[in-house]
């Protein structure tokens, strides 16, 4: 808690009763979004299990965990544009009750069939939670500081997603591989009487007449601002950036870096440490990547994350024993850490008035598509060539797209809504 204040603040001395005042909905809605990741999470472990005893084959088995990705690709635009009318805290809550209503579904699915339906419903509603989350902390957030409000989404979706897993395996190896389906309605239940109770509307919410955006707006001038934003360079460049940050991500770390693993003979344990080596360096990334990206500028933390996701694949690739194994993890995660916060501090600087919504829904779009490309593209690379060479072009490929981030932004102009 002392650092977070610290973080949020830039000051190492504070009043606790003030800052909880000041940081009360930054400090809630990391929370909500806290425990939604650990329900989440929980289901990690046992979700490619349970699936197999459905006497399906490993193509499908990918099929049903990929179905939450495929949702939040499919909402989180829909979500960020219902959200510029419904306002913040009605869709985050009707998010959560999605993925609630899901979860519990999946605990008594009889069929892969009903399963992949059910993650598929849970994946919506984490496509509307998702977005109205970043939108939410752009609201209560201004420029000097956004980078640093934007690192606490994916920092607390770290923490609740590592304690998840570690309590959803635990449960699930004790009892049954559908507990954890109800671990996570439960946090979900949980996290719709915070967000009601506790979590306050937004200053600049969408309903207030004062900055509303209505029915009666002029549509013509949304579209002029929404093309402006579409293509602008800086915002072409850091949507395939951040496209491409989820695709490393998916099919990078979660399925190429533990397969070349394990072929090199490493066991389970050891690749569970892998994970484990690249979750701490990232979350302490994405502080000090909010910290530089406010202070000093966006592009900053973008050279350090490519030298060390390329360090990382270099390390990984040579790596014979344990050792090199837990530093190629540390240099993959700190390279995905640093890389975050500036990406979504782009979309939130750059968001025509109006139109925030939109435009980090486009973001969540943009992720829950780089899942897909992620497992499907490198995974293709990596069937008819190797998986190294797969993690090469998966590398290689991020630090070219940073080097195009630093290019454009150098002479293009800053708000897309000014353009």
């Amino acid at each position: 808690m002392v650092i977070l204040i610290t973080f949020l603040r830039g000051n190492p001395t504070f009043n606790p009763k003030e800052f909880f005042a000041k940081y009360r909905a930054a400090l809630i809605l990391c929370l909500c979004v806290g425990l939604n990741s650990l329900g989440q999470g929980s289901t990690a472990p046992s979700m490619p299990i349970l699936a197999t005893q459905f006497g399906v084959g490993i193509t499908m088995v990918g099929i049903a965990v990929i179905m939450v990705p495929v949702g939040r690709l499919t909402m989180s635009l829909p979500g960020g544009i219902l959200t510029q009318y419904f306002g913040r805290k009605p869709l985050l809550a009707g998010g959560i009750a999605t993925i609630g209503i899901g979860s519990l579904c999946a605990f008594f699915s009889n069929s892969l069939l009903s399963l992949i339906g059910f993650r598929l419903l849970s994946g919506l509603g984490m496509g509307i939670f998702t977005v109205i989350a970043t939108v939410y902390l752009r609201d209560i957030s201004t420029e000097q500081n956004r980078a640093r409000y934007q690192s606490l989404n994916p920092l607390s979706i770290l923490v609740g997603s590592s304690l998840g897993a570690l309590l959803g395996g635990l449960i699930a190896s004790t009892t049954s591989l559908r507990v954890p389906f109800l671990i996570q309605t439960i946090t979900s239940g949980t996290t719709i009487l915070i967000i009601y109770l506790f979590l306050p509307e937004p200053v600049c919410n969408p309903t207030n007449k004062s900055d509303s955006v209505t029915l009666n707006d002029n549509i013509l001038t949304k579209k002029e601002k929404l093309l402006g934003l579409l293509i602008n360079p800086v915002f072409f460049a850091m949507a395939c950036l951040s496209l491409w940050i989820v695709s490393h991500r998916q099919g990078g770390r979660y399925i190429l870096s533990p397969l070349l693993a394990a072929r090199k003979g490493f066991n389970i344990s050891q690749v569970g440490m892998f994970f484990f080596a690249t979750h701490i360096p990232q979350m302490i990334a994405v502080l000090v990547s909010g910290i530089l990206s406010d202070r000093y500028g966006r592009n900053v933390p973008l050279i350090p994350a490519a030298l060390s996701l390329i360090g990382g694949i270099l390390i990984l690739i040579q790596s014979e024993s344990l050792i090199t194994l837990l530093l190629a993890g540390i240099f993959l995660g700190i390279g995905e850490g640093l890389a975050g916060p500036p990406t979504v501090a782009y979309f939130a600087d750059r968001a025509p008035h109006g139109l925030e919504g939109a435009t980090m829904g486009i973001y969540g779009t943009l992720s829950g598509g780089g899942a897909l490309i992620g497992a499907l593209a490198l995974g293709s690379i990596a069937d008819n060539q190797s998986i190294e060479t797969a993690l090469w072009i998966d590398g290689l490929v991020f630090v070219g797209l940073i080097c195009l981030v630093l290019i454009v932004t150098k002479s293009v102009p800053k708000v897309f809504s000014e353009n």
